[in-house]
């Protein structure tokens, strides 16, 4: 189709716009008509309603009181009754309040009179109201009379006055009469003239509205014919939307809808070239993508990306591995398991803030040991600059150093007590060989008691050192656990009998929870001497320092099946031991002991990781203070 200017063009919008203003300017014809009928019909209305209506009331009223006067006058003047007397003062004072009302409805009605007969009307009402008024007071100084000659019993002026009064009062009745009839036809009137005036605006609206409709119904018919190219273009569009970018001729006119179809077509054609386009520019994507996230996830390390206000953006499954949780995403760093990291939310914000980069190295992190690196990163999608986090586990680096640390401390220690076998076994056997000569023959001298206390002074130094001796010789001979599955908590049961003896001397109470069976691959007599050093450990302490609130010293021991093995755990009420202490309880010669060796519990560490086993060293749960040593054995 061939392009020509617009103006040589039929216009639909200007057929469409020329049409709709039509139809308005009917309606507005129609609705402005209806809203005068309307309008006048309700001024008739509220006159009728809220003038007229309270103004026949307040007539009524008085014509009402009217009556009732004359009944009570021809009594009081009858019988010469008091109390008719009082309810005829009364009534007059009620007429005259009720005609007062009646002249302010009838103001109020004069304000909204806009015909000529209403206007009639109320000057007619007017002028009864007021000859009334005039019969109500000059009737006021009859009624004295009539009371006075009747207190005196002067019949024949009573019967006067009787008669004056009420011609008066009759002539105040028709008055109120005519009143009332005058307002009631016009009333009628209204009535009659709104239904007439109501049909007659029907009967118009009716008309109006058939013409409107009519004419409305022929604009849509035009309508319909100009944008019935519209539904073939609407379903070209749906079918583009799906997918479909095929060459298809939608309409051929000579107005805007068929420029509009020429339009839709170069733009299909556009998009079509445009999507293929792009089609290879995201499957080029998409691989680097899916490349990019298999590197990611099978990368060794966490990988975590961090937006600019600190929240998790994504993370690998090494990431979520690490922290032990199903997803990571959408969670703010500091508020999350990896705020436990030492030192790394202060890392990242240093980044986003503009520092290049940080690094940390065997960072704790529950019970594993973390090296990490924190470089800037900017996040597709987002403003700002957030962080790229990468974490890598080196427990297991750091737990080969620790057991390569050990190795070479116990092979150190298996020299130095090879050496002090030799060196110190023989003169301390002589030695103790001597002493115990010597204190033979010291106690057979009288007043000797002062060497004797020597004596065995030096006795059990030697034996102390004996001990040393022998204790360095088990830490660098220990041999390999011979692992047979059996009962843990009867072994526990045993080692506690045979050492409860010793700790109750101790002025140290010892319980035990050891009950249920727990079975484990265990070497009886190695976990017998691990039990034992933990035991005699807490007497130790307990007797060292004042347990905290007067409380007595207390061992607790227990052993049950937990974690797919056996948990054996000795907790204490003593002091306690601090954070940084409990970091290197376990290492080669740390002692909390005055003239301790610091292989106690090393010894008794190698016992359960032999045992291929874990321990651990917490506050006590069952007091405020104490100590509380777990072993773990597997099943």
């Amino acid at each position: 189709m061939k392009d020509r200017p617009l103006a040589s063009r039929r216009s639909v919008r200007t057929d469409i716009v020329a049409g709709f203003f039509a139809v308005l300017a009917a309606l507005a014809v129609v609705g402005g008509y209806a809203v005068y009928r309307q309008s006048s019909a309700a001024t008739a209305l509220r006159l009728q309603n809220q003038r007229y209506l309270p103004l026949s009331s307040q007539l009524a009223r008085l014509y009402n009181n009217q009556d009732t006067m004359d009944v009570l006058l021809e009594r009081a003047a009858v019988t010469r009754d008091p109390a008719a007397r009082a309810w005829l003062t009364a009534a007059r004072r009620a007429r005259r309040r009720v005609l007062a009302r009646a002249r302010e409805e009838l103001d109020r009605a004069s304000t909204d009179a806009r015909a000529a007969k209403d206007r009639a009307l109320i000057a007619q009402l007017a002028t009864q109201l007021t000859a009334v008024d005039r019969v109500f007071r000059d009737a006021e100084s009859k009624y004295t009379e009539v009371f006075d000659a009747i207190a005196l019993g002067d019949s024949r002026s009573t019967t006067r006055g009787y008669r004056e009064l009420s011609e008066q009062e009759q002539r105040a009745l028709g008055a109120l009469r005519d009143s009332s009839r005058a307002i009631e036809a016009r009333m009628s009137e209204l009535a009659t003239e709104a239904a007439a005036e109501q049909r007659s605006t029907l009967q118009l609206l009716v008309a109006a509205t058939t013409v409107a409709l009519g004419f409305g119904v022929v604009m849509l018919v035009s309508a319909r014919r100009a944008l019935d190219p519209l539904v073939a273009l609407t379903e070209r569009a749906r079918s583009v939307a799906k997918g479909d970018l095929s060459e298809r001729v939608v309409a051929a006119r000579d107005d805007e809808i068929g420029e509009l179809a020429g339009e839709f077509g170069n733009m299909v054609r556009a998009v079509r070239e445009r999507d293929t386009a792009l089609r290879e520019q995201a499957a080029q994507i998409r691989r680097a993508e899916r490349h990019l996230e298999q590197v990611v996830a099978t990368l060794r390390a966490g990988v975590i990306v961090v937006t600019s206000e600190g929240v998790v953006e994504s993370a690998n499954p090494a990431a979520r591995a690490l922290v032990k949780e199903q997803t990571l995403e959408r969670i703010a760093l500091a508020d999350g398991p990896l705020a436990a990291v030492s030192g790394l939310v202060d890392a990242v914000r240093a980044v986003i803030d503009g520092e290049n980069g940080r690094s940390f190295e065997a960072v704790k992190f529950s019970d594993r040991a973390l090296d990490g690196l924190v470089v800037a990163f900017v996040v597709s999608g987002r403003e700002g600059r957030g962080a790229l986090v990468v974490l890598d586990d080196v427990t297991e680096r750091e737990q080969a150093r620790s057991r390569l640390l050990q190795n070479e401390r116990l092979a150190a220690i298996g020299r130095m007590a090879a050496h002090v076998t030799h060196e110190v076994r023989n003169p301390l056997t002589s030695l103790a060989l001597n002493a115990e000569l010597l204190a033979d023959e010291l106690a057979e001298s009288a007043g000797a008691e002062e060497a004797r206390r020597l004596v065995v002074a030096m006795q059990r130094e030697v034996d102390r050192l004996t001990s040393v001796t022998e204790e360095y010789l088990r830490v660098a001979r220990l041999p390999k656990p011979r692992l047979e599955r059996d009962d843990v908590a009867a072994l526990v049961r045993d080692a506690i009998s045979f050492v409860r003896p010793e700790i109750e001397r101790a002025g140290v109470a010892l319980e035990m929870d050891a009950s249920e069976p727990a079975f484990a691959a265990v070497d009886e007599g190695q976990l017998r001497q691990a039990l034992l050093n933990l035991v005699r450990n807490a007497r130790e302490a307990l007797q060292s320092q004042s347990v905290s609130e007067n409380a007595a010293p207390v061992i607790r021991v227990s052993a049950r099946e937990e974690r797919g093995g056996v948990e054996v755990v000795v907790e204490d009420n003593g002091p306690g031991l601090a954070p940084e202490v409990r970091e290197h309880l376990f290492e080669l010669f740390v002692s909390t002991k005055e003239k301790g060796t610091g292989l106690g519990l090393s010894l008794t560490r190698e016992i359960v990781v032999g045992h291929g086993g874990s321990i651990r060293v917490d506050a006590a749960k069952a007091a405020k203070s104490g100590a509380r040593f777990v072993l773990w054995f597997p099943g």
